[in-house]
C-alpha cells in the first residue's frame, strides 16, 4: 500500500512538470531583415529541410515500425507534448513550411533505402529509413529536395 502510494504522488509530480514544460513565445514585432549573421533571429526562419537517414526519418520512434516523421526532432512538424525544432520555430514564425507532418510506413521495405519519400507529407524532409548515406542514396534524396522544393515560392530567398 505505501509504495502504491508512493508511485501516485510520484506520478502526479511528473504530470505536473510536463504541464509546466509547454514552449510559451509571446507574440512578438515584425523584425526587420538581418544585415548580418548576428542579428538573424528564429522569426526569420521560413522554411527547414533535412537529408539523412533512419534518424531523420525517424523510424521506430513511437516503438513501432513506422517512421514518425512528425515527430522527428529536426524536420517532424511536433507538438506541444512533442516538441521539435520545427515546433518550435513555429511558435516565432507561424508561417514556417517545410517539415513533415504524418507519421507513415516506408513504403518498400524490402528495398530501402530507395523510394522511401511521400511527397504529400514529407515535405522537405527527405531522410530515407536504412543508413541512407551508407548505401548510396544521398543523390537520390537530393533529386528530392530539389524536385520539392520547386512548390515553395520563396524557396530562393
Amino acid at each position: 500500500r505505501g509504495s502504491s502510494l508512493r508511485l501516485q504522488a510520484s506520478m502526479a509530480v511528473l504530470a505536473r512538470l510536463a504541464a509546466a514544460a509547454t514552449f510559451e513565445c509571446p507574440p512578438l514585432p515584425n523584425i526587420p531583415p538581418p544585415q548580418n549573421i548576428s542579428q538573424l533571429h528564429p522569426f526569420h526562419v521560413g522554411i527547414v529541410m533535412a537529408v539523412g537517414d533512419s534518424i531523420t526519418a525517424a523510424f521506430s520512434a513511437r516503438s513501432n515500425l513506422d517512421e514518425a516523421r512528425d515527430i522527428s526532432w529536426d524536420i517532424g512538424r511536433g507538438y506541444e507534448n512533442q516538441m521539435t525544432l520545427p515546433y518550435l520555430l513555429s511558435r516565432y514564425n507561424p508561417h514556417l513550411e517545410g517539415a513533415s507532418t504524418k507519421r507513415v510506413l516506408p513504403k518498400d521495405a524490402a528495398h530501402l533505402p530507395h523510394g522511401d519519400y511521400h511527397p504529400d507529407t514529407d515535405n522537405l524532409n527527405v531522410a530515407e529509413s536504412m543508413g541512407s548515406a551508407n548505401k548510396g542514396s544521398l543523390d537520390e534524396e537530393w533529386g528530392y529536395l530539389r524536385t520539392a522544393s520547386k512548390k515553395y515560392a520563396d524557396f530562393d530567398d
